[in-house]
């Protein structure tokens, strides 16, 4: 049976032997050559999911919630007509220094964590007037329309649905990552735009309230089947033939609520700021580990076993080295929120920005997109 399915029977009959299996050690003779035993190992493994793995996490965890809640751009504040374009938003959580001790080890000192996170989406929104066929121009002198005209709605539609998959070290490894994002936002023009405000180089762009709904999905998947050495002693080497996987799974569900208003400088220059609360669900879960045979080799066995016969001692350990480091992030159940933007107008072009700030989390926005 080759390695890589001995190793996977061996994971799946360890962690069914118990329902809370220790997420570190050793089992067989060439143990000895660990430093640690069973109880150091276990008690590390926990004090440092405590102190660090899941604070971590929930780091990244808030700043994909910044991310899911960065777009679409506020922009132009009240549609007349429809927009379409493309943009990627942005979290990220300042990096801190952190101090982890753990017991019977020692104390590692200034530790960083932060958070960040990126999503990438297309979106188009439409005024719902428009789509009806009573459109309102706001510069056009007519009549402001009613309070229920559906020309005072916006509808932005947002999404992005994309994997990729690669292999590396030479065939050894192999990674897949994966994007998925659905979102819909509606805005209502609570105040029409179209004046001027001193002169015909300032107007008002309106001010709105936006009410919106995003889901997205991030994931990591990482597999490799690698040989390290991992102790030298008299006479001989300690090595380890290892199964390394990396796992990364986010998920994000925001309901926002938003208040936005602008100006326009200049014809070519929107300047707009908003604000709002959203309310959150999901997590951030990681999980990194090494599974497999340690042996060792020795000056009485070198000169016959080579590295080429490396199967041939893979077939015959007896022990097992295991490791794995896992962590799990909430996301902010509340999370407040302002934004501020810039948009340069080429015409029908919009190349835009939009900075957000939160409570310890920040974000950005960043895109072109074309309106009429």
């Amino acid at each position: 049976m080759k390695l890589k399915y001995r190793i996977l029977l061996f994971l799946l009959a360890l962690g069914t032997a118990s329902p809370a299996w220790s997420q570190a050690g050793c089992i067989g003779s060439s143990c000895s050559v660990i430093p640690l035993n069973q109880d150091t190992l276990n008690n590390m493994y926990f004090q440092f999911q405590y102190q660090y793995t899941n604070e971590l996490f929930s780091e990244i965890a808030r700043a994909g919630t910044m991310a899911n809640i960065s777009g679409p751009p506020i922009g132009t504040v009240n549609l007349q007509k429809f927009t379409i374009g493309a943009d990627v938003g942005a979290g990220y959580v300042p990096i801190t220094k952190k101090n982890i001790v753990l017991n019977g080890v020692g104390t590692f000192q200034d530790v960083p964590s932060g958070g960040a996170y990126v999503m990438p989406r297309i979106f188009a929104g439409i005024n719902l007037g428009y789509l009806l066929g009573s459109p309102y121009d706001p510069t056009s002198g007519d009549r402001t329309p009613s309070m229920l005209s559906p020309a005072r709605l916006d509808i932005y539609l947002q999404g992005v649905d994309a994997r990729r998959s690669s292999h590396f070290d030479n065939g050894n490894g192999k990674a897949s990552s994966g994007f998925y994002n659905r979102g819909i936002d509606v805005r209502y023009h609570l105040v029409e735009g179209g004046e001027s405000l001193g002169g015909p180089l300032l107007r008002f762009l309106g001010v709105s309230l936006g009410w919106g709904y995003h889901v997205s999905r991030f994931d990591i998947h990482a597999e490799q089947f690698q040989r390290y050495k991992v102790a030298t002693f008299t006479g001989g080497q300690v090595f380890w033939d290892g199964y390394n996987y990396l796992y990364f799974d986010g998920r994000i569900k925001s309901t926002s609520m938003e208040l936005a208003t602008g100006l326009q400088l200049l014809y070519f220059l929107n300047l707009t700021i908003g604000g709002g609360v959203s309310r959150n669900s999901g997590n951030a879960d990681f999980s990194l580990g090494r599974l497999g045979p340690i042996y060792a080799i020795t000056d009485l066995n070198s000169a016959a076993l080579s590295a080429s016969n490396v199967n041939f001692l893979s077939n015959t350990f007896n022990s097992y080295l295991y490791l794995n480091i896992s962590g799990k992030g909430k996301v902010p159940r509340y999370l407040p929120y302002g934004k501020v933007g810039v948009d340069i107008n080429i015409l029908a072009l919009k190349i835009f920005v939009e900075g957000l700030s939160g409570r310890h989390v920040f974000g950005a926005n960043a895109g072109v997109r074309v309106q009429f």
